[in-house]
């Protein structure tokens, strides 16, 4: 059973960004699957080098999308704002 299932409530709209997210989501239940086998120890290490080596890729590729088409200027939040709690 996932801890988290992907839907179109979490979507953004683009379809390579979606499928990474849902990439994310795979890695959150793989450890919870684990964890609810007694196996977490045995996958924690190998789960957290996928995320380290995932994340800066994923990243980069929406700031890449995000360059290509909006100006910063256009964006809800731009990275001098500054985050509230409720968001």
């Amino acid at each position: 059973m996932s801890l988290i299932t992907w839907n179109d409530s979490f979507s953004v709209g683009v379809k390579t960004i979606d499928q990474q997210h849902a990439g994310l989501f795979a890695i959150v239940n793989e450890l919870h699957a684990a964890m609810m086998k007694g196996h977490a120890q045995s996958v924690v290490g190998p789960l957290l080098d996928k995320l380290v080596k995932y994340t800066p890729q994923h990243f980069a590729y929406e700031e890449r999308m995000m360059d290509a088409t909006c100006t910063r200027a256009s964006l809800p939040i731009t990275p001098t704002t500054p985050i509230s709690p409720g968001r």
